[in-house]
């Protein structure tokens, strides 16, 4: 068998420019990855989240068969966890900077309705009690993004 040398950016600008069908072809050729260069493409279902850390959704969880409420919980704070991570793309937040912006959708209980995604939050100047450590994004398009893939585990966790 014969291999052949392709250089990332001639694969991409074929990705650029290709149809549905050679877009499926090259994706099929070459990991995913290569191609999906914005994580607002990459990370759109709990499935891909579990390949961008590169482990097997079945072993992913602490509680695989969540035995009580509490169990199915942790299991979202993890899932979350990873979800986050991925949406960063390697930004870590430093909870010692208060000029940096830490981001997390905020939810509201509405009378007669249920619960509805509100706003996304910034807090930047002042810790207290209501808005210490907590899994957060970089940006409020990363929030925005993140509850228009995965708005019923941050309900789960931002409401319990």
């Amino acid at each position: 068998m014969e291999t052949l040398q392709i250089l990332k950016d001639k694969a991409l600008h074929a990705f650029k420019n290709a149809d549905k069908n050679g877009k499926q072809l090259l994706a099929d050729l070459f990991d995913k990855k290569v191609f999906a260069i914005d994580v607002f493409d990459r990370i759109q279902s709990w499935d891909a989240v579990y390949e961008d850390h590169g482990i097997n959704p079945a072993i992913a969880l602490p509680y695989p068969i969540p035995a009580n409420e509490a169990q199915a919980w942790l299991n979202t704070v993890e899932k979350v966890r990873l979800l986050f991570e991925s949406l960063n793309d390697g930004w870590k937040p430093n909870y010692n900077d208060a000029n940096e912006g830490k981001y997390w959708p905020v939810y509201r209980k509405i009378k007669g309705a249920g619960f509805g995604f509100s706003h996304t939050y910034t807090y930047c100047t002042v810790t207290d009690t209501h808005a210490g450590s907590r899994l957060v994004l970089k940006s409020e398009s990363l929030v925005l993004h993140a509850v228009k893939y995965f708005d019923e585990d941050l309900k789960i966790l931002y409401t319990k």
